[in-house]
């Protein structure tokens, strides 16, 4: 699942490997998450070492008691020069791929 909500998040800025910690609202959003899946069973929990993820599941552990495992395979990408720059900046507009791949739900 996808982590809560960032400053960088709301700002349409590219994180990448860059360490964002969650915003009030992505507490908040992590909070209610944990209370959906209390009656889920949920064996294990895995996520990144990027502080956004690993507060998001930490906030699920917790009702489940279990131990949050994390695994660098699980980073975000890094995206070089771009991290921190805004998706409307012009270099990045003009790059038609990397538009196609930041809206897609897919992926």
């Amino acid at each position: 699942m996808r982590h809560g909500e960032t400053n960088w998040n709301r700002e349409n800025r590219i994180q990448g490997g860059v360490d964002i910690p969650l915003n009030e609202r992505g507490k908040e959003q992590a909070r209610d998450i944990a209370l959906r899946l209390t009656h889920t069973v949920i064996r294990y929990i895995y996520s990144s070492r990027l502080s956004r993820a690993l507060e998001t599941a930490i906030e699920i552990a917790k009702f489940h008691k279990l131990e949050v495992l994390t695994d660098s395979r699980l980073d975000e990408l890094r995206q070089g020069k771009w991290e921190g720059m805004k998706v409307s900046e012009d270099h990045i507009l003009k790059n038609t791929c990397v538009l196609i791949l930041w809206g897609s739900t897919g992926i």
